[in-house]
């Protein structure tokens, strides 16, 4: 998998054959820190690092079908090409609303949201999760698509997700008083 280290210590871990982009990202002193990022087909794992401390709220992960919040949290999230996603919660909890319910993802727990707007919440056990880090982010094969694109190609993206027909929205926010 392909490993980028951000100023703020956040590390992002992107899988084979993803598209992922930075769509704003700042940490300066004296200015507002923001971390926004889109993840539109594959696999990642974040780390949070300072921004995810000082400043949750300006952290963002977007996915055709969902908007995931950070704070101080550990997780993976997986868009297949079905439209499906899961995210898993490694360490902390998530708060995720969907069509105005909230549902509190804990720790060992993942929450997946089918393509026609299911929401599954499930325990996962390390060989459940291994299995779904090995198919996405197996670095031993050469057929690595990795795009990472910086500025206003990401918007392009966006408006892209919006056709899909799928209305069910998952928004994910984290808690780390667990």
């Amino acid at each position: 998998d392909d490993q980028n280290i951000f100023k703020d210590e956040t590390v992002i871990s992107i899988g084979k054959n993803s598209e992922f982009s930075i769509s704003e990202y700042l940490f300066e002193d004296n200015q507002a820190p923001v971390a926004k990022f889109n993840m539109l087909r594959g696999a990642m794992r974040t780390i949070t690092g300072q921004i995810g401390n000082i400043a949750p709220q300006r952290f963002s992960v977007a996915t055709k079908t969902a908007t995931i919040g950070i704070r101080g949290t550990n997780f993976s999230v997986f868009v297949e090409d079905d439209g499906s996603s899961t995210a898993f919660c490694t360490f902390g909890a998530i708060s995720v609303a969907i069509a105005g319910t909230t549902h509190v993802v804990q720790q060992g727990f993942y929450i997946a949201l089918s393509p026609t707007g299911e929401v599954t919440i499930k325990e996962f056990t390390p060989e459940v999760l291994k299995e779904k880090k090995e198919k996405h982010f197996d670095a031993t094969k050469k057929d690595k698509d990795v795009v990472a694109e910086t500025g206003d190609a990401t918007k392009q993206g966006e408006e892209e997700g919006t056709g899909s027909g799928n209305t069910a929205q998952l928004d994910v926010t984290t808690d780390d008083n667990s």
